[in-house]
């Protein structure tokens, strides 16, 4: 196995959590002895290899070191390789949001009932 910055796979603890929030796939967090890895255990198992390889990687680049102190956007830009200023980036989630605002002022100016859909999708899931 690649270099983890010093530690050995007997440094690293894994453990599948099911109260994860639904978007997370694993939290990485260090601790006195290396580092804990929190795997979501809704994930399926390929999935789950996938979220304890990706947590491997930032402990192999030491995302987490003292010395190198990174917000997760900033990690997660330079881990996949996402080069994009702050400023465009909020550029590009206001004309999205803009663009989502108009499409429900249309359907709501032709009578659209959103909570009548939310309501029969809640009753009758497809």
């Amino acid at each position: 196995m690649k270099d983890l910055k010093g530690l050995t796979m007997d440094d690293v603890y894994v453990y599948l959590r099911d109260d994860l929030p639904a978007k997370v796939g694993e939290l990485i967090a260090p601790c006195p002895d290396g580092y804990t890895i929190y795997i979501s255990a809704h994930l399926d198992d390929a999935h789950r290899q996938e979220a304890y390889e990706h947590a491997i990687e930032h402990i192999r680049r030491g995302d987490f070191d003292v010395d190198c102190v990174k917000d997760v956007q900033e990690i997660e830009t330079e881990a996949h390789g996402i080069k994009m200023p702050a400023s465009v980036f909020e550029k590009k989630l206001l004309k999205k949001k803009r663009r989502k605002s108009a499409k429900v002022r249309f359907l709501e100016s032709i009578g659209h009932d959103f909570f009548a859909s939310a309501e029969r999708e809640w009753l009758e899931p497809q």
